[in-house]
């Protein structure tokens, strides 16, 4: 009688285990911060800016003297529009940045906003240049590769911010 109740024990626990270990585990919500939806918006629009101005001196250094004006208009209204809101954007990631983690990501804010003021000032000049009769395509490259760079090294520091306060990029969307 003592083996009988001793294999069932011993069986009702192997299935105990068993059962344990296939169960299926819902994997935990990453932490959201308050200051993330505003760290998506301003890494989005650093993004484009890059983009455009990376675009923007592909364009002026490969077609020379034959720039189109409406292209170039084009591109320098976007990165007007993206280099603009990066001030506001991260203006709202400081203030919904919880006091605790202030300290950990005060130097990459500080970069970013830097790098922020080097693109606006490259960029009032390309709009003062895009603004003439005749565009110096060496100047729209010049511009728009400062620019690139700029955003460049804000996108690198914004990262840098958000990995040290757990902050996530957006997840693709996934099939159902």
């Amino acid at each position: 009688m003592k083996r009988i109740l001793t294999g069932a024990l011993l069986l009702g626990l192997v299935l105990l285990v068993a059962g344990a270990a296939t169960t299926p585990t819902t994997p935990a919500k990453p932490k959201v911060t308050k200051s993330e939806p505003y760290d998506h918006l301003l890494m989005l629009d650093i993004r484009e800016a890059a983009e455009h101005a990376k675009t923007l001196h592909h364009y002026a250094s490969m077609h020379g003297k034959d720039l189109d004006k409406a292209v170039v208009d084009k591109h320098v209204a976007e990165l007007d529009k993206n280099v603009g809101a990066i001030e506001t954007e991260l203006t709202d990631v400081e203030k919904n940045v919880p006091e605790g983690d202030k300290t950990k990501v005060e130097t990459h804010l500080t970069t970013i906003r830097t790098e922020e003021q080097k693109a606006k000032t490259d960029l009032d000049e390309l709009k003062t240049e895009t603004a003439k009769p005749t565009m110096d395509p060496k100047i729209v490259a010049e511009k728009s590769k400062g620019i690139y760079e700029a955003m460049s090294t804000a996108r690198e520091h914004h990262g840098k911010a958000m990995m040290k306060r757990g902050v996530h990029e957006p997840a693709a969307p996934t099939k159902p």
